[in-house]
């Protein structure tokens, strides 16, 4: 996989699509993580660069009226090759219920077409919304790391989430989950 490849790119969905970042959208991007940086869930959200380049550039969320709601983004594992590490922040006021969903799905399926061969993440054991996404798709924690993150003046457990291009072929092709599979028919 050459990182150096990767371009601009859009992915479109239902909801919404995901942008790649420009240089003049430096300050909107900072704005986002400015307010993620708040939210104890995502233990202090650390700034990005649209200068870094990994499996795929880090990408606005915006509705279909082109509004930014989020941001999603990947690094690599610092000890791994192609093990992507997604973070994803969405601000829950200015969207819809299912815009969290559909953006992991979409940038999950573009990890895989550009090289990923795993996905890795860890989420904090009070992050319902991603906890959620993670149980809608039938996907199960493959660790537990007791206490182990101090944020909010507490440790808090954290659920490590890991699954390659198979498992996730086979978690789109689930019948029973009708979301997963109404995006499933636009890619």
């Amino acid at each position: 996989m050459n990182k150096n490849q990767i371009n601009l790119i859009t992915l479109e969905g239902r909801l919404v699509d995901l942008t790649s970042l420009l240089p003049e959208d430096r300050a909107e991007l900072h704005n986002l993580d400015r307010q993620g940086e708040l939210l104890p869930q995502m233990e202090g959200l650390s700034q990005r660069s649209l200068d870094h380049q990994s499996i795929l550039p880090t990408m606005f969320i915006r509705t279909k009226a082109k509004n930014v709601v989020g941001v999603i983004a990947c690094t690599e594992h610092p000890d791994f090759d192609n093990i992507g590490i997604v973070s994803l922040y969405i601000d829950i006021e200015r969207c819809r219920p299912g815009t969290s969903l559909e953006a992991i799905f979409l940038y999950i399926n573009a990890m895989f077409s550009h090289g990923a061969e795993y996905i890795y993440c860890e989420v904090l054991e009070f992050n319902w919304g991603m906890l959620r996404i993670f149980e809608r798709g039938n996907i199960k924690p493959v660790a537990c790391l007791r206490k182990h993150s101090y944020v909010a003046g507490q440790f808090w457990d954290v659920y490590i989430f890991t699954f390659d291009k198979q498992l996730w072929g086979a978690i789109k092709n689930i019948k029973s989950y009708r979301f997963w599979n109404s995006l499933s028919e636009t890619q």
